[in-house]
Formats: structure tokens, C-alpha cells, sequence
């Protein structure tokens, strides 16, 4: 589900939490050297969130964080910012041609643009925690 993050709401928060697992602490993201994605170019979505995005002429960028038990993909549409947490064992990731992955969660489905080494190392860090939880469970 597709959450609306623009106003602090403590049952969207939980149902979050619930989802991917609680925010690293600031030592946590020390160490792991940062959570977050750098901004990604959005070539293609599901349309739920065809919806969302198109509903403004800017460029459609997203970022993703990590979190201990999946993803939240950020995205912003108009002054509204939408949040969709993908558990470990929902997420599935696809690198197709020319620098370009898909993060696909149940019926949503995120094409994006990966023409920058952080990106491709941003993945790579995903599949690495992926393949960490799974052995963990």
C-alpha cells in the first residue's frame, strides 16, 4: 500500500515500522556509511503510482531507504510525499538494458534510471541486506 508521509501520522508510522522494521539509530547508519539512495530518475511505474507522479509536469524522482526488514521508496507529488515499504521477501529487483533497474512489490512496479555508480552500488547494497535478512530468518 501506497502510504501519504506529508503530516506525521501515528498509525501510518506503525503500519511503516510494522512493514520494514523501525529507522536505523545514527550509529547504525554510520556504519552501514549512509540508508539512503541518491535521487533516481523514474523512467516507468505501475499505475497507482502512474497516477500519483503524473499529476505534476516536474521530473519524476524517487529515492529508497534501507530499513532492518526492507525498503521505503519516497516518492513526491506536488507538496504530497508518499511512502511505499517493501518487505525482504516481497521485493524484487531486476536490472534490465542500458543502466536501468525495476523494484517491483506485489501489483507496483518502478522503472528507474542507473546511470551513476552510487546507484549501482545503492542496489547492490539492497540485495546484500536482502540476502542478509533472508539467512537471518
Amino acid at each position: 500500500m501506497v502510504w501519504n508521509t506529508s503530516h506525521s501520522d501515528q498509525k501510518v508510522e506503525r503500519e511503516i515500522n510494522t512493514a520494514v522494521g523501525s529507522p536505523y539509530s545514527l550509529l547504525d547508519r554510520i556504519i552501514k556509511g549512509g540508508i539512503g539512495s541518491p535521487k533516481l530518475n523514474i523512467i516507468s511505474a505501475s499505475e497507482e503510482l502512474s497516477r500519483l507522479l503524473y499529476v505534476n509536469q516536474d521530473r519524476h524522482q524517487c529515492s529508497i531507504e534501507l530499513r532492518p526488514k526492507g525498503i521505503i521508496v519516497h516518492l513526491k507529488s506536488r507538496l504530497d510525499t508518499y511512502a511505499l515499504p517493501i518487505p525482504y521477501y516481497k521485493l524484487t529487483l531486476y536490472k534490465g538494458d542500458k543502466d536501468v533497474f525495476t523494484v517491483f512489490k506485489d501489483q507496483h512496479k518502478i522503472k528507474v534510471e542507473a546511470k551513476d555508480a552510487r546507484v549501482k552500488t545503492f542496489f547492490k547494497r539492497i540485495l546484500d541486506e536482502k540476502t542478509q535478512y533472508s539467512s537471518l530468518s
